[in-house]
């Protein structure tokens, strides 16, 4: 089996903490570096939890702390949604890895050049890492064989009426990278939120016992009760407890490309603040040439992505 190079940018976050869980089980996934940014939680303890959660998961690869503020707006964080540290109730046994030295840009962008335009990247959290490296390394672009992100939204948003979290978090780094010619796959709120599995799923899913279950289960638990903020949002969506664990939903797509039906899109991004910021303004019509096109989920299967995370679960079985 031909390996393909990934770079995991995230902001760990319980949903973080499954998807790179579900990154680790891949073995066609050559993980060459997990890169942390201030999203979720401050960037001390994304990047700790990125650590922290690799150990967890046996994935051996470099760890990179990223930026610790968007490019041009202030810091925020989602604290309320995934607690003070980040992972809920969780508290992992602190990883005796070090971070890397060197910025999170820089080694997206050393690892870029390493594969030889064969790399491609997941981020599940806001853009600012990117953004940076578009910035500080224009021919990065040309290096990246795909982008793959969640964020952003056809609909509705999580954070205003329109803005997705990630995006609006920094819409100034996804401005860069939605202009930059890297082919992007956008994996958006309404796609995850028709798709999300039931309490049902989840209980046949956390059946077995193991530590990678165990830890996902109190995540699962602490999701639920906690909530997530946009219940009465997708009421009409379904009436199901269980939370939207859109990260690991994003790497499900790209660990099998079955899963998820695309449609190629034009994509412009709000930057200005106010009650739009952040909004993904999807444009399906035709486009001149030049344009570089990006592709947005329009439909997940609910049973592929299940399929997908019980094929992480068996992995993890007597590990």
């Amino acid at each position: 089996m031909e390996k393909r190079p990934f770079i995991i940018d995230c902001d760990p976050g319980i949903d973080d903490a499954v998807a790179l869980f579900l990154a680790a089980s891949r073995e066609e996934f050559d993980i060459r570096a997990v890169t942390s940014v201030a999203g979720n939680v401050n960037i001390d303890l994304t990047t700790q939890n990125a650590l922290d959660l690799c150990r967890e998961a046996g994935l051996s690869t470099i760890v990179a702390r990223g930026a610790a503020a968007p490019m041009l707006y202030p810091a925020s964080d989602a604290s309320f949604a995934h607690g003070v540290r980040g992972l809920g109730t969780v508290t992992l046994p602190a990883s005796p890895q070090q971070e890397d030295p060197r910025h999170a840009w820089d080694v997206i962008y050393d690892e870029a050049v390493k594969a030889g335009g064969r790399l491609e990247i997941i981020a599940l959290g806001p853009l600012t890492n990117l953004g940076i490296l578009l910035t500080k390394y224009p021919d990065a672009a040309r290096l990246i064989a795909n982008l793959t992100i969640m964020g952003g939204s056809r609909i509705y948003g999580n954070q205003n009426a329109y803005g997705e979290y990630n995006l609006w978090a920094d819409p100034t780094a996804a401005d860069i990278v939605f202009r930059s010619g890297v082919p992007v796959d956008m994996v958006e709120l309404e796609t995850i939120f028709r798709a999300k599995l039931t309490s049902g799923d989840w209980g046949d899913l956390l059946a077995c016992d193991h530590r990678v279950a165990r830890l996902t289960g109190e995540i699962m638990r602490y999701k639920t009760e906690r909530g997530e903020g946009m219940q009465d949002l997708i009421t009409a969506k379904s009436d199901d407890p269980s939370p939207f664990l859109c990260d690991c939903m994003t790497v499900a797509c790209v660990a099998d490309p079955s899963i998820v039906a695309w449609k190629r899109c034009h994509v412009d991004i709000e930057t200005e603040d106010g009650p739009s910021r952040g909004r993904t303004l999807v444009d399906f019509s035709p486009r001149p040439s030049g344009f570089r096109s990006c592709r947005v989920s329009m439909e997940v299967s609910r049973e592929g992505f299940k399929r997908v995370m019980e094929e992480m679960f068996r992995f993890y079985e007597g590990k």
